[in-house]
């Protein structure tokens, strides 16, 4: 991406959201993220046999 202009690659840790606004592009804010998955109720893994 370097050759085009006005592009630059951000260097971010795995598992990381990225609070970008638009009046302000270059305060850039990180946050850590956790996906905490639910189960659902009468739903079995994909391949789970019951």
């Amino acid at each position: 991406m370097d050759n085009e202009k006005g592009w630059r690659e951000l260097e971010v840790q795995p598992m990381t959201m990225l609070t970008i606004r638009h009046e302000d592009v270059w305060a850039i804010e990180n946050s850590a993220f956790r996906f905490i998955p639910q189960e659902r109720k009468g739903t079995l893994p994909e391949g789970a046999n019951a």
